[in-house]
């Protein structure tokens, strides 16, 4: 392959439905840079710490909570849903990309949970919970939506909405 002179630092963040891993792949074009070493900084949500890794190019990069320094060395646990802050640095690092990404397996998870344990009835009381739970899930659609139009603060609202329903579901005891 060619080396050129044209750079094009890209990535994109692969939603695999674990809530144990953050799955960053590279889609650049890294070109004159191709040798040079690149960094990927993560900033989950809830902080301001951000955790450097070298990034790999040309490769899938996999994150979870022991290499993000949120657990202890080979501890794993759920990564929180949140927006993470991801940015991919090529060498000068004025060839970055950045992107955020709205994390939602946990609450997806719990989602499935929930619609698993409505079943196959389709009585009154079941069409209301299951239309009440496509209104969550579309509030979490429209807080991913807002991430990738750029708009944290609305997908946040949005987000926190969702949760909200979510939990009071959860606790509702006419819903069960």
């Amino acid at each position: 392959m060619a080396i050129t002179d044209n750079i094009n630092i890209d990535f994109q963040v692969f939603s695999t439905g674990d809530p144990n891993i953050l799955v960053v792949i590279d889609t650049s074009i890294w070109g004159i840079i191709e040798d040079k070493p690149s960094i990927i900084e993560i900033t989950p949500p809830g902080t301001n710490k951000t955790v450097v890794h070298y990034f790999e190019k040309g490769k899938t990069n996999v994150f979870n909570s022991s290499n993000l320094l949120l657990s202890p060395i080979g501890v794993y646990n759920a990564l929180s849903d949140g927006i993470y802050r991801i940015t991919v640095k090529g060498s000068p690092d004025t060839n970055c990309k950045h992107r955020d990404y709205l994390k939602t397996d946990n609450a997806r998870l719990l989602l499935d949970n929930l619609y698993i344990s409505l079943g196959f009835e389709n009585d009154e009381k079941t069409k209301e919970l299951k239309k009440h739970l496509l209104e969550i899930k579309m509030l979490i659609e429209a807080a991913e939506a807002s991430v990738r139009r750029g708009n944290n603060k609305k997908a946040l609202q949005y987000f926190k909405r969702a949760m909200e329903d979510l939990k009071d579901y959860e606790n509702c005891q006419s819903c069960k």
